[in-house]
């Protein structure tokens, strides 16, 4: 009897003691969870999404998140920004529609914690109730570029000078009106106008900084630009613009020499042809009329 007291009693101990470490395991866990301050937030914006998105200055690559969250709810935004080509994928039709506008899915950012992205929200809204981050003196206008910037942009562009970080050359996938023979690869698009479809220098500039295609970013993150390569490649794509303005029909020309060079190919060819058969046919049907 005195022995299932005692157990009695141990037991009870015991479950006081797995109750009271569970209690102090919990509180322990609860303050030591990790608190993402407003510094670390900002930090956040700037990595992942300054490249393409602006808090009240305008659409960049993206749209303007001023306000986004009274646009969207917060738990999609979260789930967006996690993975948006799952939710582009299942038909969701706020994806379907950011598409749309703006021409394609923008990369996942798995590697952000729910509650990093949660402070994120805040941030932003704390910044939409002041309407924005004021614009910088230096963004404000656009940047006049020299003979040798554009040229050193050239050579970035085309792989003739190497990337500091070791990147791959535009060249390499992409091609551009301005320069000799093709103009250079076809994987990707035509850059002539990338300037004009980012919205001008300040777009281009925070695009390079970040390079967000779904492509792009798991080489480029890995070899980022230098300031300076930005700079250089943003002078490149501005003399572009101002090559295709200078030349609105530039691809007209081209399709137009395309089609004369292949009727003159095949006038050639008729040509050829028919002296080929006056060649063989002809002595045939004269040997023939000397037979009879």
């Amino acid at each position: 009897m005195k022995v299932t007291k005692i157990n009695l009693r141990l037991s009870s101990l015991n479950k006081w003691i797995l109750v009271g470490s569970w209690f102090f395991l919990s509180v322990f866990l609860g303050l030591s969870s990790p608190v993402v301050h407003a510094e670390e937030a900002s930090v956040i914006f700037e990595n992942n999404c300054g490249g393409c998105h602006s808090i009240g200055q305008g659409i960049l690559v993206g749209p303007d998140l001023i306000n986004v969250t009274k646009r969207r709810d917060r738990s999609w935004l979260t789930e967006f920004t996690l993975n948006p080509q799952a939710l582009f994928e299942k038909g969701d039709p706020a994806a379907h529609e950011l598409k749309e506008a703006y021409g394609d899915v923008m990369p996942g950012f798995s590697e952000l914690t729910r509650e990093k992205l949660d402070a994120l929200w805040t941030y932003i809204e704390s910044l939409s109730q002041a309407k924005g981050v004021p614009e910088k003196e230096t963004d404000a206008k656009e940047t006049l570029f020299t003979e040798e910037d554009i040229q050193r942009g050239r050579n970035l562009f085309t792989g003739t000078k190497t990337l500091k970080k070791n990147g791959p050359a535009c060249l390499a996938c992409h091609s551009s009106s301005s320069l000799d023979g093709l103009g250079g690869g076809h994987l990707g698009p035509d850059l002539s106008q990338m300037i004009e479809h980012l919205g001008g220098q300040k777009g281009l500039r925070s695009w390079l900084g970040t390079i967000p295609s779904l492509t792009m970013k798991p080489i480029y993150s890995q070899h980022p630009l230098e300031e300076d390569e930005i700079l250089s490649l943003t002078a490149f794509f501005e003399a572009e613009r101002s090559f295709m303005n200078a030349c609105p029909h530039f691809y007209t020309r081209i399709l137009g020499l395309g089609v004369a060079g292949t009727v003159i190919l095949l006038i050639l060819l008729g040509t050829i042809w028919r002296r080929r058969l006056r060649a063989v046919r002809a002595p045939m049907v004269q040997g023939k009329i000397e037979e009879r």
